[in-house]
């Protein structure tokens, strides 16, 4: 599995759907490559939740969209509702997703097709492509032996452009591949789109051949997710987008989180609601996990994060006294309380993790430690999210904090770690957990009867 994309059924919110990228056996296989984490599939999938984005039901590869003979791989894309924006005949839905048009690794030609539906179940393939070199008359983007278009986020444009539909899209742009495609569609039909130029990110911290991991206005700006978890943020559709001054590494991969998404009002069809999607490594790229969907927000500073979404409450089961082994399997919830954190007991040579809010530096720390009063060593990662306890007024032993932690089945431990619902940075941590939890850092008082001021809760997945 690879490359999640979300879509809120907009006549019930609570009905979500999820694609991602898979391979099955009964469709043309792709020309698998491997170089580090890179790989390719040849269908896509389809998952259902019916409270929110918290539980899924799987159901499998759609069977009219696999990859065509003679191609490569497909890639991501996205969902639209094409119902109430125009009068002509057109279905209810639109996906957009790619496909490599050669089998030949070396000669990439990635273009972006549609599928269109009117249930959100069953999907028929448009002939296509409907964005690719062939629409880049004047070279806006590199078409020569690399052409990417690849994995379209859609916004409504605002103001003067309320009308307009506009597409972000992982690119090469012209002249140093380094900035995210731009497209808009040109009528009501959301089948004809013209290129734009790059709306950026130009300069450093950017990098060539970043990917897009979505755009979402929030509020009159626009965020944008780009090159592996960085945020960059404009006031502009056409941009320039510029790296955000505080986060800047909203969701990157130091952890094993990969590929984050966002999903604005475009996904969700609720004006206050910006999610966030990713992936968890379990060992490497080719073993992850879906991870519980995050709200994005800013704070009264203006300082975007990753937070808790509320429907995730439903993750909390029943009250446990401990969590080891099969309970692992589903995974343990931990409600603290403190400016502090958690040790974890691990087996094997990692012997414990902990992972915390340093207050006086106003970073979240995490990594190894034998002991939970040991010294970090060489392994510990800060993270900056900027004051996280600046909208806090109570008494700093009174704010509240809570991980969730599961097993998984190459022998790692996925853990989230979230103070005053913000959150830290997933990671995936090398060891079996060995049921030893420890509150730490934050001077608490044991409670009556000696016991930690620790709550565990079975997760319900």
């Amino acid at each position: 599995m690879w490359d999640m994309w979300l879509f809120f059924n907009p006549e019930n919110l609570q009905e979500v759907h999820l694609h991602y990228l898979v391979n099955d056996t009964r469709f043309t296989p792709c020309e698998y490559w491997e170089i580090g984490v890179y790989h390719f599939y040849n269908a896509i999938g389809h998952a259902v939740s019916e409270d929110g984005g918290v539980h899924w039901t799987d159901h499998g590869p759609i069977m009219s969209l696999n990859m065509t003979a003679g191609s490569g791989f497909l890639g991501s894309g996205s969902v639209i509702q094409t119902k109430k924006r125009t009068s002509t005949a057109l279905p209810e839905y639109l996906m957009n997703f790619s496909e490599d048009n050669t089998p030949d690794i070396n000669s990439l030609k990635q273009q972006i097709f549609f599928a269109k539906s009117n249930d959100l179940y069953n999907w028929e393939r448009i002939d296509g492509p409907m964005l690719s070199e062939n629409n880049d008359s004047d070279s806006k983007y590199q078409n020569d032996a690399a052409s990417r278009w690849d994995c379209m986020a859609f916004i409504n444009g605002r103001g003067d452009e309320a009308n307009s539909t506009f597409g972000y899209f992982s690119a090469d742009p012209f002249p140093n591949a380094t900035g995210a495609g731009f497209a808009v569609a040109l009528d009501h039909t959301l089948l004809d789109w013209q290129p734009l130029p790059s709306p950026g990110p130009y300069s450093e911290p950017a990098t060539p051949r970043g990917e897009v991991g979505g755009v979402a206005w929030l509020g009159d700006e626009l965020l944008m997710v780009f090159q592996a978890g960085h945020s960059y943020r404009s006031n502009s559709p056409h941009g320039p987008f510029e790296a955000a001054e505080e986060n800047f590494n909203m969701m990157t991969a130091e952890g094993g989180a990969t590929f984050p998404r966002l999903w604005g009002q475009h996904y969700t069809h609720q004006e206050d609601l910006v999610l966030l999607s990713h992936h968890w490594l379990a060992s490497d790229a080719n073993n992850v996990y879906a991870a519980p969907l995050k709200k994005v927000e800013a704070d009264k500073n203006g300082v975007v994060r990753a937070v808790w979404y509320e429907p995730n409450y439903l993750l909390k089961g029943q009250e446990i006294k401990e969590c080891v082994g099969v309970c692992m399997e589903s995974g343990v919830w931990i409600d603290g309380r403190g400016v502090g954190g958690l040790w974890i007991g691990l087996e094997g040579e990692n012997a414990g993790f902990h992972t915390k809010y340093n207050v006086s530096q106003n970073v979240f720390e995490m990594g190894y430690k034998e002991k939970p009063e040991d010294d970090w060593g060489d392994s510990k990662i800060a993270t900056d999210r900027g004051d996280c306890l600046a909208d806090v007024d109570v008494d700093e032993n009174e704010v509240e904090w809570r991980a969730l932690i599961r097993a998984t089945y190459t022998g790692t431990t996925l853990i989230e770690f979230y103070l005053n619902n913000i959150l830290s940075s997933p990671f995936t941590v090398n060891g079996v957990v060995t049921g030893e939890f420890v509150s730490v850092g934050a001077h608490l008082e044991e409670e009556e009867g000696g016991e930690l001021p620790l709550r565990l809760f079975q997760l319900t997945l």
